[in-house]
């Protein structure tokens, strides 16, 4: 661990690429498009130094869209080159961009947004021209990248506490939070995960399809920038074309590490009982596939083990995590072991705490907290419980950000993190039961909502992560359990489908759901990382039903 601490200093610089392999971006067809460490050096140096000239100074905020593209990597790069704190956005086109570009602007107030879209209708023109005229400095990145670049010289960042660059939250499309991160946190998160690979940093080699605006796609690609190493980047939107295109680049690149939530090996199970695992596909190289969600359902993982075992997946590669923006990513990982040898906790020997209702399914470990970091779990009176006691989760330490950025000013953050997640230890490591803030509560019991989905989506007609459950209030005040399911089921097959569920639900919980509505494929709201959306969803059936919240 001394080795990695010392390869890895606390200001993050970028100023090798030269010298670098470079990025492969690949599509779902197997094809690949090589930037090499020449070009984005010189890319990214142009852009940086133009930026400069501009009238941006080190530390200054950037917005712009992160799609998995070479544009945009050598703007994160010239950005970063140039001293400047990048936040990305998730992609979206025309005027819903522009008006993403607006919520965001209020918060992280920039000094200037990259954009190369020419506005077309004369709807999103308009939208153009209330950003620019509220003081929003929009420079076109072509021109950045080409334009023969202007001194002053590039420097880079000189503090090591200074910003590296802003994290949108998840789930952050109406009102978004900003997560401050400084080139020590960023150094620290990639020092713990490094110790926790086992692996030397010049060892690893990388593939990824998750989006640059995502903690977890975005701290994939720092890693491989900032110190040189192989990087294959594949778009979310060809994943989601073809999962096991994933997996194939992991085996064509070699790779060591890459990273998803659950919903993507549950895709790739999916995929390979469809059609069969692709012919050649070897993993016998991925040290690591990481999985990051709260809770981690311990199924598919025994799934993906399951169907992707012949094709050389180490038993011991699938590595359960638990992390958030706010630690840059990780904050717990699991050790390398079989997930069905010691992982799992049998939750009914667990102790409800202050919240009772929470302890039914069994749930894995996410491991322990990383180098530099600190986990606590604490009742609702902010007192530390014992181990296999459920409680709040507290997070410590090296990693967690500055603070949160609102309306340009930062918010600094305490000493340690309520993360709004509960959970409890055993021998120190962390096993997440759900998030507090989407409990639902019917009759004094508390619904873990990951809990009642797991529950639906074990009846046959019901296919894994095509549910959602939340809870709305009635005009008295009391909490209703509302469930909403994706499948093709219409009329009497819909009806009698609903009825099943209802069943499950209350011989399960001993609860029966106020409303189960079947819908069609696409219905339930998901993040641009792929999880369900319960808020939104809860808000949607709100003004379906023309009814107000009584709680946020």
């Amino acid at each position: 661990m001394s080795a990695v601490r010392s390869d890895i200093e606390d200001l993050i610089t970028y100023d090798a690429l030269a010298t670098g392999p470079g990025v492969s971006f690949v599509d779902s067809r197997g094809g690949v498009n090589l930037l090499d460490g020449a070009t984005l050096d010189r890319q990214a140096r142009a852009l940086a130094a133009n930026l400069l000239a501009d009238g941006m100074r080190p530390g200054d905020r950037v917005l712009f869209a992160g799609s998995s593209d070479r544009r945009t990597l050598v703007a994160l790069t010239g950005v970063l080159l140039a001293g400047g704190a990048p936040c990305l956005l998730p992609v979206v086109h025309g005027a819903r961009w522009v008006q993403a570009l607006g919520r965001a602007s209020m918060v992280v107030r920039p000094w200037g947004v990259l954009d190369s879209s020419t506005p077309t209708s004369s709807e999103v023109l308009h939208l153009w021209e209330q950003v620019q005229g509220a003081g929003i400095r929009v420079l076109d990145v072509d021109r950045l990248i080409t334009q023969p670049p202007s001194p002053p010289t590039v420097d880079g960042p000189a503090d090591a506490a200074g910003v590296h660059h802003l994290q949108l939250t998840s789930g952050s499309t109406s009102r978004p939070k900003a997560v401050v991160l400084s080139h020590a946190n960023v150094a620290a998160n990639m020092r713990a995960l490094i110790a926790a690979s086992g692996l030397g940093i010049d060892e690893v080699r990388l593939v990824s399809w998750l989006p640059l605006y995502h903690d977890m796609g975005l701290l994939q690609v720092i890693v491989a920038l900032s110190r040189r190493r192989p990087l294959t980047l594949m778009a979310p939107t060809a994943f989601l074309r073809d999962p096991l295109a994933w997996l194939v680049h992991l085996s064509r690149a070699r790779a060591t590490h890459t990273a998803a939530p659950p919903f993507a090996y549950r895709a790739c199970v999916e995929a390979a009982v469809r059609r069969g695992v692709p012919d050649g596909l070897d993993l016998t190289s991925v040290q690591q596939f990481y999985v990051g969600a709260e809770p981690i359902p311990t199924g598919v993982l025994r799934a993906f083990e399951r169907a992707f075992a012949p094709a050389g997946l180490q038993p011991d590669a699938l590595t359960p995590a638990y992390g958030m923006a706010e630690t840059v990513l990780a904050t717990t990982v699991a050790q390398p072991t079989a997930i069905g040898a010691g992982r799992i906790v049998e939750r009914a020997a667990a102790d409800d705490g202050g919240y009772p209702g929470v302890t039914r399914a069994p749930v894995i470990s996410c491991g322990k907290a990383v180098e530099g970091m600190t986990v606590e779990v604490v009742d609702p009176g902010d007192r530390v419980v014992d181990d296999g006691t459920v409680g709040r989760i507290m997070v410590g330490g090296s990693s967690v950000m500055n603070g949160y950025l609102q309306d340009g000013v930062l918010q600094p953050a305490a000493g340690r993190i309520d993360t709004g997640d509960l959970g409890f230890l055993v021998n120190g490591e962390l096993h997440v039961v759900g998030r507090l803030k989407e409990l639902v509560i019917v009759n004094g019991r508390n619904l873990v909502p990951s809990e009642v989905e797991e529950c639906v989506e074990d009846l046959d007609g019901v296919d894994a992560g095509r549910s959602v459950a939340f809870g709305v209030l009635d005009p008295s005040g009391a909490e209703r359990l509302i469930i909403v399911v994706e499948g093709t089921a219409v009329g009497e097959a819909a009806e009698q489908l609903a009825s099943s569920i209802e069943q499950q639900v209350r011989e399960q919980f001993g609860i029966s759901p106020a409303q189960v509505l079947i819908r069609e494929k696409g219905a339930i709201a998901r993040t641009t990382s792929g999880k369900r959306q319960r808020g939104l969803m809860r808000a949607r059936w709100l003004r379906e039903h023309h009814e107000t919240p009584r709680r946020g």
